[in-house]
């Protein structure tokens, strides 16, 4: 469900086949009070709906951004008929994160935009009867998660199934890509035939010839080699590293006392640096991962112009390029490959007509 920022996600995070209760982990984002009624049931709707369809002796947990406050104060008691207060009571929950003694700092969970006020409004909920099992919540300043919500940790402990479970051999990935290699190719269809020539005799059960089959496979398939691992994010390097450590330094500069405005715009800058950064470092990867296009593709691209379309501003329609022939595709070639090493364009590509369609009124008169 998606409700103008409003989502529920079910999590379950034990397996099924545990003789133990599981771990339902519901992760929601309430909406705030100036919605309307009408966005605050349907989305209170589909929270029942997600509940009601957790099994009753399973231990389920409601946690994430509630948008309320919870408190003894009258500034902090929502008014009368507001959902997000009475929808914990509805299922007989309690809300754990507003149990423990922690100090000012490490209760508060959202920062305001002034930097100035903090509220607790991320919670974690649970069934009354498992209230036990939530050790402590408390919020984490010093993790950088890049928003205005602090990191909220919950420890949590619960009965953990003592079966051991037997954990499956991780097969690993052929390098198929070799096959493309007319030598690769011939040497493993050899390996494969020498295999199954030297078989002894052709089983009669049918799970037999199949197993001969697989290990014929497997065994020749090593002749070509396994894949490496992929590094992931291969563009991250020093440098990146580097902004990454300025930008984190920035953020605990933040949190001591006495924080000024010009600290908070450091790390604002520092930031915006980081992400500018990584932007052009993803583009030059991507650029250097892609080849250039070939005439085969810069043809194909011409002849699925459509026709009949109107031209640009250099009045130059689609029949001419799709009628021109061989020779203009070559000439085509030339300036796309150059633009696409470049990532620059022609002046005249950058020219439109722009024809403006008015509603009613006189198109001379400006208002």
């Amino acid at each position: 469900m998606n409700l103008d920022r409003t989502n529920i996600v079910q999590t379950w995070c034990c397996s099924k086949t545990s003789k133990y209760p599981q771990q339902i982990l519901i992760c929601t984002h309430d909406p705030t009070e100036e919605k309307d009624d009408a966005t605050k049931d349907a989305f209170y709707a589909e929270l029942d709906r997600a509940y009601e369809r957790c099994p009753s002796h399973d231990i389920k947990i409601l946690l994430g951004d509630f948008n309320a406050k919870v408190g003894r104060e009258a500034s902090l008691v929502p008014p009368s008929g507001d959902l997000v207060y009475m929808r914990p009571r509805v299922h007989n929950k309690v809300v754990r994160s507003t149990g423990f003694r922690h100090l000012d700092i490490h209760s508060a969970s959202w920062l305001s935009a002034d930097r100035l006020t903090r509220n607790q409004i991320d919670h974690v909920v649970i069934d009354a009867r498992h209230a036990s099992n939530i050790l402590d919540v408390r919020s984490f300043r010093g993790p950088n998660i890049d928003s205005d919500h602090y990191l909220v940790a919950a420890k949590i402990r619960t009965r953990l199934c003592v079966a051991k479970i037997a954990r499956r051999s991780v097969l690993r990935r052929l390098d198929i890509g070799k096959l493309q290699s007319q030598q690769a190719k011939n040497a493993f269809a050899t390996h494969v035939s020498g295999l199954l020539s030297r078989a002894p005799s052709i089983p009669e059960d049918i799970s037999d010839m199949w197993a001969l089959i697989s290990h014929s496979l497997r065994a020749s398939a090593e002749v070509l080699g396994f894949q490496r691992s992929v590094t992931r994010n291969p563009w991250y390097d020093q440098k990146c590293h580097d902004a990454t450590a300025a930008k984190d330094a920035a953020y605990r500069r933040t949190l001591q006392a006495g924080a000024t405005r010009a600290i908070v715009d450091v790390y604002r800058s520092r930031r915006r640096d980081e992400k500018r950064l990584f932007r052009r470092k993803k583009k030059e990867q991507e650029r250097r991962g892609l080849p250039i296009p070939s005439h085969i593709e810069v043809k194909d691209a011409i002849q699925r112009l459509k026709n009949n379309k109107s031209a640009g501003a250099n009045g130059l329609p689609a029949e001419l390029f799709k009628a021109a022939g061989d020779m203009l595709v070559g000439s085509m070639h030339q300036p796309i490959s150059k633009i696409w090493l470049t990532e620059s364009m022609p002046e005249d590509w950058n020219l439109s007509m722009i024809c403006p369609i008015l509603k009613k009124g006189d198109a001379t008169v400006r208002t």
